[in-house]
């Protein structure tokens, strides 16, 4: 589809990898129970979007930053209907009233108006969290801040030592792990 509109939704990377962590999921997302799995699948995920964008013509791709949409919502749903070509229709503000069918982990959440709660949810697990927040940090190590994590030269030096000699490492393959909630 040459001329498609890719609308891309990004979240926090901790708090979407929470988000999954926390969900029982119906078709074996086994990915979403280890933290260091779901760090690396995340990592995954954030390169071949980085690779799309790269590579698809101006235009194709539009980013929705989830915060952002949480702080103004009118302008960035207006944003998103412009760029989908589309005329603005007020009832996009009340999502939530839709009678329409919803196939989705969040359903409640879709039937009620936007909240705030989720942002930034991670925080209140960052020390068991450490795992995926260093599995994530460490497969953006050119990154010197991650989402408001920021890293020290020190730590990042650590880090990169470890991406290429620690045996869990990034491009270590995966091993068989129990999966297990630690929250």
């Amino acid at each position: 589809m040459p001329k498609a509109k890719i609308v891309h939704v990004a979240h926090n990377p901790f708090d979407t990898c929470l988000s999954c962590y926390t969900r029982l999921f119906e078709r074996r997302q086994l990915r979403s129970y280890d933290l260091v799995e779901l760090g690396r699948y995340y990592n995954n995920y954030s390169r071949i979007t980085d690779h799309w964008r790269d590579v698809l013509p101006e235009g194709a791709f539009h980013n929705v930053q989830y915060e952002a949409l949480i702080d103004d919502f009118t302008s960035e749903t207006r944003r998103l209907i412009e760029y989908c070509g589309l005329d603005w229709d007020a009832s996009c503000l009340e999502f939530h009233k839709s009678n329409r069918r919803v196939r989705t982990a969040s359903v409640q959440q879709v039937r009620q108006p936007l909240y705030t709660s989720s942002k930034e949810k991670w925080r209140y697990y960052e020390k068991q969290l450490s795992l995926l927040v260093e599995t994530i940090t460490v497969g953006q190590v050119f990154e010197p801040k991650v989402y408001g994590v920021i890293l020290s030269m020190e730590w990042k030096d650590a880090m990169w030592d470890k991406l290429f000699t620690h045996p869990s490492s990034l491009w270590a393959p995966s091993r068989p792990r129990r999966y297990h909630s630690v929250l």
